[in-house]
């Protein structure tokens, strides 16, 4: 999620404070392996070109190893001015419990995102499409916008918006939208400080609950 934009988009699907059925998209952070250990290499910057692959094992007999590789291809312009292109996928091998052969096998997921993000000056703009695929039968996808401006040299606002459906399974017609405002302020190089609102309504088929709402999120990062 943090190859364009602010890196704030992540959140907006309010952690905690959705209670629906939905389960269209609520955040642009898609992964199989979540924090699982990895074996990751990243290629050097050739000519505007980055890329990056990553393997987690799961261990014993459980099929769900997952594979990753992303790339992103930046052309600077005069300025101070730039365009990315980035491309992600991440899949992981059909599940089962190590301690019984006769567990059921769950499909295999695949996860994707695409984009492209626009630096003008003070402001940065991107778009990224987002899809979920598990097996054949249960698929959702969604779009992320992103808009923000640099307020200065150390302070960036921004609005975000994401806009989800589920388009295939049982729960197809699942939706879900967020939007969110947020600044960051970087304390010194490395060290951000940043605060989002984010208003949230999502929808869910065949009478399950539905779920709107707002959340209030305080970040504090470190990069290093």
């Amino acid at each position: 999620a943090d190859w364009r934009g602010t890196g704030a988009g992540a959140i907006t699907g309010a952690p905690g404070a959705y209670t629906g059925d939905s389960t269209a998209l609520k955040s642009s952070y898609l992964t199989t392996s979540g924090a699982a250990r990895k074996v990751i290499y990243y290629t050097p910057n050739l000519g505007g070109f980055k890329g990056g692959v990553s393997y987690a094992d799961a261990g014993g007999d459980v099929k769900s190893d997952a594979l990753s590789y992303a790339f992103n291809y930046t052309i600077d312009m005069m300025s101070g001015n730039a365009v990315r292109f980035g491309y992600g996928t991440e899949k992981a091998d059909e599940t089962q419990a190590a301690a019984t052969n006769s567990a059921k096998m769950t499909p295999e997921r695949t996860i994707s995102t695409y984009g492209v993000e626009a630096t003008m000056g003070d402001w940065v703009l991107s778009f990224v499409r987002l899809g979920d695929e598990k097996g054949e039968n249960d698929k959702s996808a969604g779009t992320e916008i992103e808009v923000a401006y640099d307020l200065s040299e150390d302070t960036v606002v921004n609005v975000v918006h994401l806009d989800s459906k589920q388009d295939k399974g049982a729960n197809k017609g699942d939706k879900y939208k967020a939007t969110q405002v947020g600044v960051g302020y970087e304390v010194v190089p490395g060290l951000t400080m940043g605060v989002a609102h984010t208003r949230f309504n999502a929808t869910a088929v065949n009478g399950r609950k539905d779920s709107d709402g707002n959340a209030t999120r305080f970040q504090l990062r470190l990069n290093f």
